[in-house]
Parts: C-alpha cells; structure tokens; sequence
C-alpha cells in the first residue's frame, strides 16, 4: 500500500497545483485494510457508512506517515496518529431525508450497530448523506475532504481530494470556495471583489490551528481584514471560546491569545472577554427568544439535548435560511448584486464506484 500511496500522492498533489481554484475536484480512492490502523473502528463500521472528520483524518495521516510523506513527530500530525476515540460517522442512504425527526431512526440504527459491538455513538456524533459529491462539497476545512467508507463486509475504502493530501502534508488549515451553502448554512460571501468567509467557516479553520491539527492556517485575502475591522458576533466568540472555558482557566486564556494574535478581539483580560460574550448570549436567548430556562444556573453552558438540536435546526435555521433566499430574490428582481450560487464538480477517478446504502429497518428503529 506503501507504494500505491506514494504514486497517488505524486499524482494529487500535481493535481491540487493545478486546481488551486475551485471549479472542480478529482475524489481519489485508497483501498485501506483495518489491520494497518484502527483496527477495531474500521471493523465496526456497518455496510454503507463511513468515518469522516477527526476519525477520517487520522487515518489519512496515519497512511501518509506509513507511506514515509509525514515526520510522526510533527505536532500536527502526533496530535492526531494519537486516535483520542471521537468519532464522526457518516451514513448514506438512497432516500432525500433532511428533516432531523425523520433521520433520527436512521442514526438509532447506527448506533445500535457501534454499541453491539462496544463502541458508543451519540446523535450528534453522525451524518446522514444522500449523496457523496454534495459530500467532499461541503466539508468545511479541506483536510475533512476525507471519507473512510465501509464498501462491504471485506472492503473499505479512503476518498479524498488532492487538497486534502497536500494540505495534510503541507500542515495547513483552509476552507475552498466549494459550495456557497452547507444545509442552511452560509459558507461564504463576497465583498468588494474578494471572498470573504462567514463567521462560522473562519471558525472552523482556526479552530484545526489552535488544537494543533495544522501548523498554519490560510484565509482568502480580506477575510481577516473584514472582521478585524468588524468584529466577530459575541455569540460567535461565546462558541469558540466555551470548549476552552469548560477546560479551565489555562485553557481558556490560551484560546484567548489565539484570537488576540489574530486582532480578531481586544486587549482586555481573557476572563473579561469571555464573560462579556457569555453575557452578551445569555441575554439574547433570555430576553430576545424568550429561553427562560436558560437562566438556570450553568444551563447555557451544558450541551443540548437531541430533541432540542433538532428543533433548532428545524425552526431557526431553515427560517433563516428562507428569509435570506427571500432577500436573494428580491434583490435579483431589483438588478442588485448577488453572490453567485456555484458548487464545484465533484468528479471521482473511478467512476464506476458504488456507494452501497446502510439499511436499518426504519418501522422497528421508530418503534
């Protein structure tokens, strides 16, 4: 495999700087055995699902440090050859299901499937995907342009793109312009000729910066600029920062930094920018929505429930989501600019590849 590996590499990465654009990418595939890595992960794998983000990166990085491409002893890349358990499972099934209600059965199978054999899942921790291209399209930093897929019971497979082959070997955190939206989700806009990323796409690339999943981050040109002079949203700051403040003071005050390194927030004591994003969400979920409950003590600071991701997803997002294609419309009927809705191709090197579904029986998971 060691070989394979090494004459594919060549291959994308002449790939990835010819295509540093984003009109279209090549998804490459990678036969990968459970015995070289993961061993256990990859055998619990139901037919017709996947590891992708953390779990998929690993795996990737494992190969190309098999593969003599990547020193082990880089940070970027021992922080994730040590596999901490997280796992991020894709599913693929025929059917187009995009409400969370109608998908929860769906990701009851799965982890049903994980825990009979020892592995636990949670809701939150699985994608449901109707279709591979839209996929590798919407990952949101290009090192997660990777899929470990389950193809059968004696055969597994590793997609990626060359992007995310050269970048995990290069050490560098960056979001491609390959779709505007992910589900309901903005990824980017474009301000004075420049593409410039939503508060949410900045995030997750420098997030793989600070948890040393990459030695460097690369932003399109304005995008620091634009929220330098801006700022980003207290409730943006408030999601960055909450992983850290749950970890403690150490932690917290080193996210802090990160983003001061940055210019993206003040000067101030790391525990008063915090507390003033804390503040500042607090008060908008209490008195804007109306989330009375959140005035319990810590409440604002606990994951949500399921049932209350769900809902989110459903009756905030979606409505923003259509009130901004209301705007988009009235705006093209008034002749103004808008940014241009394009999605990349997504083109796979063997095209006679088949991604088998996951079945669960939906009547019985739902009962």
């Amino acid at each position: 495999m060691d070989s394979e590996l090494i004459e594919l590499v060549d291959s994308v990465s002449e790939k990835a700087r010819n295509n540093t654009m984003y009109d279209s990418v090549i998804v490459e595939r990678l036969c990968i055995e459970p015995r070289n890595f993961l061993y256990e992960e990859l055998n619990t794998l139901p037919v017709g699902t996947g590891y992708k983000g953390g779990t998929a990166r690993s795996i990737l990085k494992h190969s190309l440090y098999k593969a003599g491409l990547v020193d082990p002893d880089r940070e970027d890349i021992r922080s994730e050859l040590d596999f901490d358990g997280d796992y991020d499972v894709l599913v693929h099934i025929s059917e187009n299901i995009s409400e969370p209600s109608e998908q929860n059965p769906i990701k009851k199978g799965v982890i049903k499937s994980f825990a009979d054999k020892g592995l636990e899942l949670e809701y939150k921790d699985i994608e449901v995907c109707t279709d591979i291209e839209e996929y590798f399209r919407t990952r949101d930093i290009t090192q997660n342009e990777v899929l470990a897929f389950r193809e059968s019971e004696d055969s597994w497979g590793l997609y990626f793109t060359p992007h995310a082959v050269k970048d995990s070997v290069e050490g560098v955190s960056r979001s491609m312009k390959r779709s505007l939206h992910t589900g309901f989700t903005d990824n980017y806009f474009i301000k004075d000729g420049k593409i410039i990323l939503t508060e949410r796409q900045l995030q997750r690339v420098l997030v793989r910066g600070l948890k040393g999943h990459a030695k460097s981050i690369q932003l399109p040109e304005g995008t620091l600029e634009h929220y330098k002079e801006n700022g980003l949203n207290d409730g943006r700051i408030f999601s960055f920062l909450k992983p850290y403040y749950l970890k403690g003071d150490e932690e917290l005050e080193k996210a802090v930094d990160y983003l001061k390194v940055l210019g993206l927030v003040g000067d101030d004591n790391y525990k008063d920018i915090w507390q003033s994003a804390f503040w500042s969400m607090l008060k908008y979920l209490v008195f804007t929505k109306g989330e009375t409950k959140y005035l319990i003590p810590g409440r604002l600071l606990k994951d949500p429930t399921d049932y209350e991701i769900d809902k989110w997803i459903t009756e905030t997002t979606r409505d923003k989501y259509y009130r901004y294609l209301g705007r988009r419309q009235e705006r093209n009927l008034a002749d103004m600019n808008v940014t241009p809705n394009t999605k990349t191709a997504v083109h796979f090197s063997d095209n006679r590849l088949t991604f088998y579904n996951f079945y669960v029986d939906m009547e019985a998971e739902a009962a």
